[in-house]
């Protein structure tokens, strides 16, 4: 899919002169990025449904050009066409997101008078593949805090850095976003913008605290070049590590040792969720400190408790063992086979 890149980056124009080499398509996708931005959606998020928009303006072209300059003629039938050509070559996940990124685009047309009726209310969508979330076993996630050391450029910076992602359970982008004043470490809390600009209050953990203490001496070398309010994480040259960088950082102690294991950084945010549930942790109170908007989305932690009960029951428990290997060994209840 072609990257859609925002206009306005070259040379003042006058508003007409940009409206003479712009449909009106073109001009209302520009428009629907802006509010991408101020509803505070990552880059990653705006990125996606700017292509994905961008991409069925090109298929319109090709197919029903007049729609282009008026989005309230397009029906049902054009979204439709453009999501078939979607399937076979993406998977059905990949199809759900741009149908998402469609009904996003579309709502917000509805929502700003822009268009009398929103025609992807009766779009259908392919179903999500449906995972348990991915998690890190206590004693791995031990391994990967203690990870960093003698050989690594900057260990305390990255151990504190690992220590926030699994000791508060941020998402990458409000690490990445995170500075001085958010941190609290008198209180023993941090204050993060989640999704849809909604802030929260997340505890620190004793062992983030300690490798903070560690890290916050190397970071002062760069005070008087960024100010009181400078970013949590810095490279070596004083800049605000990416959320790029970010990931690289955790990747990196993943594949480290003699047990690698591929870590990201949301794993380390589902071993947060999943470690504290199994501590007795309150649902709800797990729901607050990972900013979801609906118990469902945290319930799902649920679901990876009870697998893993049924699994160390299976492993453990002498008549799931005994129905196991008979059944391995094609009896049917412990009656001998023929």
């Amino acid at each position: 899919m072609k990257k859609y890149t925002p206009r306005g980056s070259g040379p003042l124009r006058s508003p007409a002169a940009k409206q003479a080499d712009q449909s009106a398509f073109d001009t209302t996708l520009d428009e629907f990025v802006r509010y991408l931005k101020l509803r505070n959606r990552s880059p990653r998020t705006q990125a996606h449904y700017a292509g994905t928009v961008a991409a069925f303006g090109r298929f319109l072209a090709g197919k029903r050009k007049a729609a282009l300059e008026n989005p309230a003629s397009i029906n049902l039938y054009d979204l439709r066409g453009f999501v078939s050509t979607l399937f076979g070559a993406m998977s059905n996940d990949s199809v759900a997101s741009h149908v998402s990124a469609l009904r996003t685009f579309f709502g917000w047309l509805k929502s700003s008078g822009r268009i009398p009726a929103d025609p992807t209310e009766l779009l259908e969508s392919p179903k999500r593949k449906k995972s348990l979330p991915r998690f890190l076993p206590e004693t791995t996630a031990g391994d990967l805090m203690d990870a960093p050391g003698q050989g690594d450029r900057e260990p305390e910076r990255d151990r504190a850095l690992l220590e926030l992602f699994y000791g508060s359970g941020l998402r990458l982008s409000e690490l990445a976003a995170a500075s001085d004043s958010a941190l609290d470490v008198q209180s023993g809390d941090i204050r993060v913008m989640g999704k849809g600009q909604k802030e929260r209050i997340v505890p620190l953990s004793e062992a983030f605290i300690q490798a903070w203490n560690a890290y916050q001496p190397l970071r002062e070398r760069f005070r008087k070049k960024l100010g009181p309010d400078m970013p949590l994480f810095l490279s070596n040259r004083g800049k605000a590590l990416s959320v790029s960088m970010i990931g690289k950082i955790v990747r990196k102690y993943g594949a480290k040792g003699s047990n690698p294991v591929r870590v990201t950084p949301h794993m380390l945010r589902h071993s947060y969720a999943t470690h504290m549930l199994e501590g007795g942790a309150d649902l709800r109170a797990i729901q607050e400190m990972l900013g979801h908007s609906s118990l469902a989305a945290t319930q799902r932690y649920t679901a990876v408790q009870l697998a893993r009960m049924m699994r160390t029951y299976h492993e453990a428990h002498g008549r799931a063992r005994d129905k196991l290997r008979n059944r391995n060994s094609g009896s049917a209840d412990g009656e001998k086979p023929e």
